[in-house]
C-alpha cells in the first residue's frame, strides 16, 4: 500500500506542475518567433535528454530486478505472487508518468525557464525514486554455513520499496543438492558442505530419503556387560539390545528386526549351531551390518590366547571366516631385503656360483607382499636392483644371475656396501622388518673396525644384518664375520669349501618366513589413518589414542582398513554380498582401549562405524563425491 499512495503523491504533484504550466505558458503560433531563447530551449532539450535516458535506465534495472526476485523466489519456493505484482504496479504507474511529462516538456516552447525548470528537477526527484536503493548485504541463513570457499548466498532489501536482490553480488553461491544424502555441495569448488540433519520418522528412518536416522543394534556378547563400556560410547538416539551369545536369535527373521549386529568378543566356538550362518544370510542376502570386537583374551599354559580373534578357532568355522574383512591366519610379516653380493676376484673358483644360489634360495622364503634388492659388492659396490615386490621373481633372479657378469674387478669393501644397502631399505615403508644378508668368502679389504661401524648405523635404524660366508680361508676371518652377525643382530652362516654344494639348501633353511603373533600387548602403539573413508572423516590424526595391545590379522583383498598399526589393520571393512562387515582388531572394554574409548575421536569413530553399517549405500555414495 505504500507503493500506490506514492503514485497517488506523484500524479498530484505532475497535474500541480502541469497547471503551473499552463497558467505561464503560451504554445507558439505558426510563423511567430518563439518566446523562449534558444539558449533555454537548447538547455530544456538537454534535461530531457537526461530524463529520457535515465528513464530508459531505470526500467531496464527496475525489470531486472522483477526478473531477479521472482526467479530466486521460484528457486526457493517462496510465494512471489504479492511482491511482484506490487512491484509491476508500481513500475508500470511510475514509467508511464514520466513518460508522458517528458513528451510534454518536448513540446514545450516557453520564456519561463524557472518553470521548467523547477518541473525537470521534481521528475528528477521522482526518477530518483524509481531506482532501487539497497540496504546493506546480509548472509541468507541457509547456506551461509558453507565452509567450503569463500562464496556466500547473499540479498539484499531496498530501502524504498522492500524488493529484494539475490545473488548479484561480489559472492554467488551455486548449490547441488542431494536429497537422498542429505548435502549441498558448491558447484564452484566442488566441495561438500556439512549435512543437514535428518528428521526421522516413527520407523527410525529420514523422512525425506532412505537414510537410517535412529539405529536399531543387537550387541551379542560372550561374557555378561563386557560390553558396558562399548554401549555408552554409542549415541543416545540409536536403540540398543544386549543379549548374552546363548540367547542369540535363532532365525534369520529375528535378525532382521535390527539394522546392525555388533558381535563383542564372540568366538565361532560360542555361536549356537546354524547362528553363523544365520549371520551370513542376514549379511550376504539382506544386506544386514556386522561388527567385530575382541575383549577378554583366554590364558593356556600360562599363555595369554585371544579369544575372539583365535586363529584356530575361526580356521574351523564355514561362512565366519569368509565374512571377516581380514583373514585371522598364521601369516608372515612383510619385510625388505637387500641381498648384498661379493664379486671380487676372490669369489673365483665356483663360490659366485655357489653366492648366487644362496641368493635365490633366499628369495624363495619371500612373498608376494615383501621386497627385495640387489647390491653388486666390489671396491665400488653399486646398487643394481632397487627394492622391489618380491612378486616379481623373473626381474629379481635375472639381476642376481647378472652379478659379477661384467668380469671381477677390485677389491671387497663391506662398508660402502652396507651403507647403500641401508639407504635403500631406510626408504621401504609399511614392512615389519628390514634386512641385509651379506653373501661374501669373508676377505674384505676394510677391516672389522671400520665396517663394524656401519652394521652399526644401519642397527640403529632397525635394519638388521645376517652374514653367509662362503669358503671362509682362515679362522679370523670366519670369526669376523660371526661378530659382524651377531653386532647386526642377524643370523651367521658359515659354508666351508667342502660344505658349498649344499648352500642353496642350507640358506633356504635357515630364512624361513617369520610368522606374526597372534598378539601384541604391553606397551603403547599409535595408531594411523589408513584408507581415508566416513568412518575417519574429520578426524586429526595427532589426536588418535594409542592401543596398549592388539589382535594381529591380515586385510583381505578388497578390503579398506581406515585405521592401522604400522602396517597392521586395526579397523577393516568391507562390501559382503547386499551388506557391510566390519571388524575392530582390539577390546572396547578399556584394557587395552583405555585411552580409545574414553576419547572424542574414539566415539566419533564408534558411531561413524554404526552410519556406516546402517547405511552402505549411502557411505558408498558419500566416498564416491568425495
Amino acid at each position: 500500500m505504500k507503493s500506490y499512495f506514492r503514485i497517488f503523491g506523484f500524479l498530484l504533484v505532475v497535474c500541480m506542475t502541469f497547471s503551473l504550466l499552463g497558467c505561464v505558458v503560451t504554445p507558439a503560433e505558426s510563423g511567430s518567433e518563439p518566446a523562449a531563447s534558444s539558449d533555454n530551449v537548447q538547455r530544456i532539450d538537454e534535461m530531457i535528454g537526461k530524463l529520457e535516458s535515465a528513464a530508459v535506465t531505470a526500467t531496464a534495472n527496475l525489470n531486472d530486478s522483477v526478473a531477479v526476485l521472482t526467479a530466486d523466489f521460484e528457486a526457493k519456493q517462496k510465494d512471489p505472487e504479492d511482491v511482484v505484482a506490487q512491484m509491476n504496479a508500481a513500475h508500470t504507474a511510475r514509467t508511464a508518468a514520466l513518460a508522458a511529462q517528458i513528451q510534454t516538456l518536448k513540446n514545450v516552447d516557453t520564456n519561463n525557464t524557472e518553470a521548467v525548470t523547477a518541473a525537470i528537477a521534481e521528475a528528477e526527484a521522482l526518477l530518483s525514486e524509481e531506482r532501487h536503493i539497497y540496504g546493506d548485504p546480509i548472509e541468507h541463513s541457509r547456506t551461509s554455513d558453507c565452509s567450503s570457499c569463500d562464496e556466500k548466498d547473499i540479498y539484499q532489501i531496498c530501502t524504498i520499496c522492500n524488493a529484494l536482490k539475490w545473488g548479484k553480488m561480489e559472492h554467488t553461491l551455486e548449490l547441488c543438492y542431494d536429497m537422498s544424502m542429505h548435502w549441498n555441495r558448491c558447484l564452484r569448488c566442488d566441495k561438500a558442505m556439512p549435512r543437514w540433519e535428518h528428521n526421522a520418522g516413527v520407523d527410525g528412518k529420514c523422512t525425506e530419503c532412505p537414510y537410517v536416522v535412529n539405529v536399531k543394534i543387537l550387541i551379542i556378547e560372550k561374557y555378561d556387560g563386557e560390553s558396558e563400556t562399548l554401549r555408552g560410547m554409542i549415541d543416545d538416539r540409536h536403540t540398543v539390545s544386549v543379549l548374552n551369545v546363548d540367547d542369540a536369535p535363532t532365525t534369520v527373521e529375528a535378525l532382521t528386526q535390527y539394522d546392525e549386529v555388533i558381535l563383542v568378543n564372540v568366538a565361532y566356538a560360542d555361536m549356537p549351531a546354524g547362528f553363523e550362518e544365520l549371520l551370513h544370510r542376514y549379511v550376504y542376502d539382506m544386506g544386514g551390518g556386522v561388527l567385530t570386537v575382541g575383549g577378554q583374551n583366554d590364558m593356556v599354559n600360562g599363555q595369554i590366547i585371544p579369544h575372539a580373534y583365535n586363529r584356530s578357532d575361526i580356521a574351523q568355522s564355514t561362512y565366519y571366516k569368509n565374512m571377516l574383512p581380514v583373514n585371522v591366519v598364521d601369516f608372515s610379516a612383510p619385510m625388505a631385503v637387500m641381498l648384498v653380493i661379493d664379486a671380487s676376484p676372490s669369489m673365483s673358483m665356483g663360490k659366485l656360483d655357489v653366492a648366487k644360489n644362496a641368493a635365490l634360495g633366499i628369495l624363495d622364503t619371500l612373498g608376494a607382499k615383501d621386497y627385495c634388492g640387489v647390491v653388486e659388492m666390489i671396491a665400488q659396490s653399486q646398487v643394481i636392483l632397487e627394492p622391489v615386490s618380491a612378486s616379481d621373481i623373473m626381474a629379481i633372479s635375472n639381476t642376481i644371475s647378472e652379478v659379477g657378469q661384467d668380469g671381477a674387478h677390485g677389491g671387497t669393501i663391506f662398508s660402502d656396501a652396507i651403507q647403500k644397502a641401508g639407504e635403500e631399505l631406510a626408504a621401504i615403508e609399511g614392512v615389519e622388518t628390514k634386512h641385509i644378508i651379506l653373501i661374501s668368502d669373508g676377505n674384505p679389504g676394510d677391516p672389522y673396525a671400520q665396517y663394524s661401524r656401519y652394521i652399526e648405523e644401519v642397527s640403529a635404524k632397525g635394519i638388521t644384518t645376517s652374514i653367509i660366508s662362503i669358503g671362509v680361508d682362515s679362522e679370523s676371518n670366519a670369526t669376523a664375520m660371526q661378530n659382524a652377525a651377531d653386532l647386526g643382530g642377524g643370523k651367521y652362516i658359515d659354508v666351508s669349501c667342502e660344505e658349498m654344494n649344499n648352500a642353496f639348501f642350507l640358506s633356504r633353511e635357515e630364512f624361513p618366513p617369520e610368522i606374526m603373533a597372534e598378539i601384541r600387548y604391553g606397551q603403547a602403539m599409535d595408531m594411523q589413518i589408513g584408507d581415508v573413508t566416513f568412518v575417519v572423516e574429520g578426524i586429526d590424526p595427532v589426536l588418535l589414542p594409542a592401543l596398549t595391545g592388539y589382535y594381529a590379522v591380515e586385510k583381505k583383498e578388497g578390503a579398506m582398513a581406515p585405521l592401522v598399526c604400522g602396517w597392521i589393520p586395526i579397523y577393516a571393512q568391507w562390501e559382503y554380498g547386499e551388506g557391510t562387515v566390519c571388524s575392530f582388531m582390539c577390546d572396547l572394554n578399556g584394557e587395552w582401549s583405555a585411552d580409545f574409548v574414553a576419547s572424542e575421536p574414539g566415539a566419533t569413530i564408534i558411531n561413524n562405524i554404526i552410519s556406516v553399517l546402517a547405511n552402505t549405500l549411502a557411505e558408498e555414495n558419500s566416498q564416491n563425491e568425495q
